[in-house]
C-alpha cells in the first residue's frame, strides 16, 4: 500500500488517498479530440464553447505532440508551429459538490489557455513545468463538463527559455524542437477547501546527518480556498523504508482566513538508526502529511517522497579529498545526459517510454544522468529515486533575450522547477545554463532564488553554470563568483572538437567533473584500423573514442569525481548544417542516420536502436553477476569482408571473465581471451575468417553465461549455422481450406519462403494498387518512403528457418500501416514479428521496452505486444488475428504505441470459409 503511494506522490503535486477528507486524483488520458492550425492562423475563439461540433477533430490521447515528424524532413527549420486545440468531456461526480476542484497540467507547450464550461479558468506560458488552476467556480459536479485548452506554439518565441531550435539562425541554433500541444498527462484534482498546495510540502536533512543522528525537516505550504475561517491541526509522520513509524509531529491549532495561505516548519526529534539514501541503497521515507479539523476528522492528506542523505563536492580546495561523496563514501560518476525525444512521440512521453528508457539507462551501468537541458518529466525523478541514480537536473535557455518579459517568465518557471524537484534524494547539483551566456547579474537572481528555495543548495547541492563564455574581464577561475554559481562545470570535447583525448585523465583530474563529452558516429559506416583523431565519424571511432575516454578516467578515479557522456538517445536538432538529402555530413558523404537535421551522438539512434557504443558501456560497467553480456562488433557492418582469408581488428564487448570467438557454431575456435581491464575490449587479429558465422561465448567462473551472434555477407555459409536457431516452427505453411490474397515482406525485397510462396517486397501504398504501405516520410513529398522506417538485421533468428522473412522489417509508429483491397468476408491475418534491438548479448531484461498496439479496421486486435517478454531477442513470432472486411479494405495499424516503435516483419492475409457463428461475432 505504502509503495503505491509513493509511486502516485511521485507523478502528481498531491496523492489521492481513501477515507473522510480524502482528495482524488483522476487522471484525464483519454477522450480528447484534437485539431491543430499554422502558424499565424485564426486563433478559433469559438472553440472553447461547449456547443461547438468538434466530430471532425482528431481523437488523441494524452500526452500528445502534433509535431511528431515535422522536424525530420531534412531542412533546418521544418518543426510544427501553430496553435493546437484540445477538447473533452469531464465527469464530474455529484458528490463533488462543495468541494474545491482543480486541473493539474503537466506540460503544454507552450502557451495554455484553458477553459471550462466555456469560462476562462487560467493561463500558463511555458510549457516543460506544471500548474494547477482552481476551477471549481466553472465546473458543474454532477452535469455535463466541457474542457477545453488552447496550446500555442508560435515560431520565433521570445519571452520563454526554450525555443525551437531552427527559429533564430542568427543566434546559430539551438539545442532541439520544442513540443506542441499536451504533451504531458493533465488531472482533475478534488480537496476539501482547505487544502495542502501542489509540491506544498518540502522535506530536507542538514548535511551533517548521519545513521547514528540525523533531523529530518519539513515545511508544509496550506491555503484555505473556501469563504469562511478554518481552524486546523497539522499532523505529519515519517514512514522509514520499511513502512515503519520513524516521528510523528502534531502542530497547534491554527485558523487560515478565508483566501489565506501559512507555511509551517516542522523539524523531528534526533533519529537515530536512520537508513540513508545512496547509489548501492536508495533507500526511501515517506512524509505523510494531514490537516485535521477542530474534532480530529482528517480534512486533506498528503504523502511526499523523500530520503536521509549527505552530499558533499570537492571545492579544489589542495589537501580537500577530491572525490565526490555520499554519506561519507566516494562515487565515481559515470553518468549521461538525457534528451526528451522519440521519433514520431517527440516529447510526448508515455509512462512506460520513461520506464523503458530509465531501465535502458540503468542497464548500460550509468549511475548519474543530466537533464537536457531544460525540466524533463516528473517520472524520470522518480525512477532515479528508487533506483540509485543520481541526478542533475539542468534549467538552460541557448538563446538570451534580454527583456522584462524574458526575465520575468524564466523566474517563476525556475521557481516552479526547484519545488517540483526539491526533495528529491537523488540530486545532487542544480544546473542553471548549459553553452549559453546569461548575464552575469540575471544569473546570479537565479542562483539567489534557488537557494531560498532548497536550503541544501550550495551545501549539498552546488549551484553550477555551464557558460560557453566568461564575464567581461573576469578570469576563468572568478565565473562561479561572477555568477553567482558555486561552480562552472566545464564540457570535455577533445578528440572530437579538437584537443587530444589521450590527455583526458590530467584534464579532468584538474577539471574535477566533466559535464559533457561525446563524439559523432554515422549508423552503418565503418572503416577498418584503431582509433584515428583524424578519422572519418564511423561507429568505430565513435566507440574507440569513448572507450579510450572510459580508460582515461577510470585512472584517475580516485583524484576526480566524474564524467557525463553525451548522449543517451538521439534527438532531432534543428538549425544544423544538413546535406542535401536533410542529412548531416562531415566527410563529403556519410550520412548520419539517415534522418535528420539530428544530433547523432547519442548511444541510441533516433528511432531507439542501440549502437556499439551502448554495448561497450555495458561491457564496462554492467555487473556481471547479473547481468553478464557479450556483443560482437559490429552487428551493422555484415559486409566487412568479401572473400575468406586472415583478418585483424575483430572486436567483441563484454563484462565477462572470459570471451571464446567462434567461426561457425560452436567449432572452429579463434580463440578464448581474457579480460584487460575496464576500458578494453577483447580482440582477435590475424586469425582466419572461412565461413559467415561469428560466435562469441562469455564465460564467468568458467562457466558459459553469455552468448552472441551474427551472419556475414558474401562468405561461404557455416556448416552449422542453422543450428543457430534452436529448435524451429513451419511458420509459414498456409493454413489449410485457406485463400490466400496476399503476403508482404514488410519493409523487405521479394522473399521466396521454404513452401515456394511469394512474399512481395514492400511498397509504398498509391492509387490504384490493390495493396501498399504508409508511413510518415509520405506526408512529405521528395522523402523516400521508407526514410526512417525500415531496417535489416544479419543476425540469426531463432525458433525459425524463414530467416530471410525476418531479418527485414518495418518499424513505425501511429501513422505507419498496410491497406489490402479485398472483397466482402472474414479474414485471418497472420503477422510475423521480431525484437531485432533488445535483448542482444544476454544479460537484460527488456519486460517493457517495446510496447504497442496492434488493429485492424480500427479495431485493436492485440494490446500491448511485448515481442521481447513472449519470444526474447531475434526469436520469430508468429500471431493470428481475424477481421471482416470494411469498405472493401483492411487495414492493419498500429494506433497506440507505448514504447518506442512497432516492428512488423511480414502480413499475409487470407479468406476464412463462410461460418455464421464466427461471422456473428467479428465486428
Amino acid at each position: 500500500m505504502r509503495a503505491a503511494a509513493l509511486l502516485a506522490a511521485a507523478l502528481a503535486p498531491a496523492l489521492a488517498c481513501s477515507g473522510q477528507g480524502a482528495r482524488s486524483d483522476l487522471r484525464l488520458d483519454a477522450g480528447w479530440k484534437s485539431v491543430a492550425g499554422a502558424s499565424g492562423s485564426a486563433r478559433y475563439d469559438s472553440f472553447e464553447d461547449p456547443g461547438y461540433d468538434d466530430r471532425g477533430w482528431k481523437p488523441v490521447e494524452v500526452p500528445h505532440n502534433w509535431d511528431a515528424y515535422e522536424g525530420l524532413q531534412g531542412k533546418p527549420h521544418t518543426d510544427r508551429h501553430g496553435t493546437a486545440w484540445y477538447r473533452r468531456e469531464l465527469a464530474i461526480p455529484a458528490s463533488d459538490r462543495g468541494r474545491r476542484l482543480f486541473l493539474y497540467f503537466e506540460g503544454v507547450g507552450d502557451y495554455a489557455t484553458v477553459w471550462l464550461n466555456g469560462r476562462e479558468v487560467g493561463r500558463h506560458a511555458g510549457g516543460r513545468t506544471t500548474f494547477t488552476l482552481d476551477v471549481t467556480g466553472a465546473a458543474r459536479p454532477g452535469g455535463r463538463n466541457l474542457l477545453a485548452v488552447r496550446a500555442e506554439h508560435p515560431d520565433r518565441i521570445s519571452d520563454l527559455p526554450w525555443v525551437c531550435g531552427g527559429s533564430f539562425p542568427i543566434y546559430g541554433f539551438s539545442e532541439g524542437s520544442q513540443p506542441m500541444g499536451i504533451f504531458r498527462p493533465v488531472h482533475l484534482v478534488a480537496t476539501d477547501p482547505l487544502r495542502v498546495q501542489p509540491f506544498g510540502v518540502h522535506v530536507w536533512n542538514d548535511a551533517g546527518a548521519s545513521a547514528e543522528a540525523a533531523v529530518v525537516h519539513a515545511e508544509t505550504e496550506i491555503r484555505n480556498y473556501g469563504a469562511e475561517p478554518r481552524d486546523f491541526r497539522l499532523q505529519s509522520r515519517l514512514y522509514g523504508p520499511g513502512g515503519e513509524l520513524a516521528a510523528e509531529l502534531v502542530e497547534p491549532l491554527a485558523r487560515l482566513a478565508p483566501g489565506q495561505s501559512a507555511t509551517v516548519r516542522q523539524d523531528t526529534p534526533i533519529l537515530r538508526g536512520a537508513r540513508l539514501w545512496s547509489p548501492a541503497d536508495p533507500a526511501l521515507y515517506t512524509w505523510e502529511t494531514e490537516l485535521l479539523g477542530p474534532a480530529g476528522a482528517p480534512v486533506d492528506r498528503t504523502e511526499t517522497r523523500c530520503g536521509i542523505r549527505t552530499v558533499r563536492w570537492p571545492s579544489g580546495r589542495p589537501g580537500e579529498d577530491p572525490r565526490f561523496l555520499v554519506d561519507g563514501r566516494p562515487v565515481f560518476l559515470n553518468g549521461i545526459s538525457e534528451y526528451e525525444h522519440n521519433l514520431g512521440a517527440s516529447h510526448a512521453f508515455s509512462d512506460e517510454q520513461i520506464a523503458a528508457r530509465a531501465a535502458q539507462i540503468r542497464a548500460a551501468g550509468f549511475n548519474a544522468v543530466r537533464d537536457a537541458h531544460y525540466p524533463h518529466n516528473l517520472r524520470y525523478q522518480e525512477a532515479w529515486d528508487r533506483g540509485g541514480v543520481l541526478w542533475w537536473p539542468q534549467f538552460a535557455a541557448h538563446i538570451w533575450f534580454d527583456s522584462p518579459a524574458f526575465r520575468a517568465n524564466f523566474l517563476a518557471l525556475l521557481g516552479d522547477w526547484v519545488r517540483e524537484r526539491r526533495n528529491s534524494p537523488s540530486l545532487v547539483m542544480w544546473g542553471i545554463e548549459n553553452e549559453s551566456s546569461l548575464p552575469p547579474d540575471f544569473t546570479r537572481q537565479c542562483a539567489e532564488l534557488i537557494r531560498r528555495l532548497d536550503p541544501t543548495a550550495t551545501s549539498q547541492r552546488p549551484v553550477v553554470v555551464c557558460s560557453q563564455s566568461s564575464p567581461r574581464g573576469q578570469p576563468i577561475a572568478d565565473w562561479p563568483r561572477a555568477y553567482g554559481g558555486d561552480w562552472n562545470v566545464p564540457q570535455n570535447w577533445s578528440g572530437t572538437y579538437g584537443g587530444d583525448p589521450r590527455l583526458y585523465a590530467r584534464e579532468l583530474v584538474r577539471q574535477r567533473f566533466v559535464a559533457e563529452y561525446g563524439a559523432w558516429r554515422s549508423l552503418g559506416f565503418h572503416r577498418e584500423g584503431p582509433f584515428r583523431p583524424d578519422g572519418p565519424l564511423t561507429e568505430d571511432r565513435m566507440t574507440q573514442l569513448l572507450e579510450l575516454k572510459v580508460r582515461e578516467a577510470e585512472s584517475v578515479r580516485e583524484r576526480a569525481c566524474g564524467h557525463l557522456v553525451w548522449l543517451f538517445s538521439t534527438h532531432e536538432n534543428p538549425g544544423r548544417q544538413v546535406g542535401p538529402r536533410g542529412e548531416q555530413l562531415f566527410d563529403g558523404s556519410a550520412p548520419l542516420d539517415h534522418v535528420g537535421p539530428a544530433n547523432n551522438k547519442g548511444l541510441l539512434t533516433l528511432w531507439g536502436e542501440p549502437t556499439d557504443a551502448y554495448y561497450m558501456y555495458r561491457a564496462n560497467y554492467a555487473p556481471p553477476a547479473t547481468q553478464p553480456m557479450v556483443v560482437i562488433a559490429s552487428h551493422s557492418w555484415p559486409d566487412r569482408w568479401s572473400a575468406p582469408g586472415r583478418r585483424s581488428g575483430l572486436v567483441v564487448y563484454s563484462n565477462c571473465d572470459e570471451v571464446e570467438l567462434f567461426n561457425d557454431y560452436r567449432r572452429r575456435s579463434l580463440g578464448r581471451r581474457r579480460r584487460r581491464g575496464v576500458g578494453t575490449h577483447f580482440q582477435w587479429d590475424d586469425v582466419e575468417i572461412a565461413t559467415d558465422v561469428l560466435y562469441a561465448e562469455g564465460y564467468v567462473g568458467g562457466k558459459r553465461v553469455a552468448t552472441d551472434s551474427m551472419i556475414l555477407d558474401g562468405l561461404p555459409r557455416a556448416p552449422h549455422r542453422a543450428e543457430l536457431n534452436g529448435p524451429v516452427a513451419d511458420l509459414t505453411a498456409p493454413a489449410p481450406g485457406l485463400r490466400y490474397f496476399y503476403r508482404v515482406h514488410c519493409g523487405g525485397a521479394d522473399y521466396r519462403d521454404l513452401h515456394g510462396q511469394l512474399w512481395a517486397a514492400d511498397r509504398p501504398d498509391g492509387a490504384g494498387l490493390p495493396w501498399g504501405s504508409t508511413s510518415w516520410a509520405m506526408a512529405f513529398p521528395g522523402l523516400p518512403a521508407e526514410l526512417g522506417s525500415e531496417r535489416a538485421i544479419h543476425d540469426p533468428i531463432a525458433g525459425t528457418r524463414e530467416e530471410g522473412l525476418f531479418q527485414s522489417f518495418r518499424y513505425g509508429r501511429e501513422q505507419l500501416s498496410y491497406r489490402f483491397a479485398v472483397p466482402p468476408g472474414d479474414y485471418q491475418l497472420e503477422l510475423y514479428f521480431v525484437e531485432p534491438w533488445y535483448g542482444r548479448g544476454g544479460g537484460l531484461d527488456c519486460t517493457g521496452w517495446r510496447l504497442f498496439d496492434v488493429a485492424v479496421n480500427g479495431v485493436t486486435r492485440i494490446r500491448n505486444l511485448d515481442i521481447w517478454k513472449e519470444v526474447g531477442y531475434c526469436h520469430a513470432l508468429k500471431r493470428i488475428v481475424t477481421a471482416r472486411a470494411r469498405d472493401g479494405a483492411l487495414v492493419v495499424s498500429f494506433p497506440r504505441v507505448a514504447s518506442y516503435q512497432a516492428v512488423i516483419a511480414g502480413i499475409a492475409v487470407a479468406a476464412l470459409p463462410p461460418r455464421p457463428q464466427l461471422a456473428a461475432s467479428l465486428p
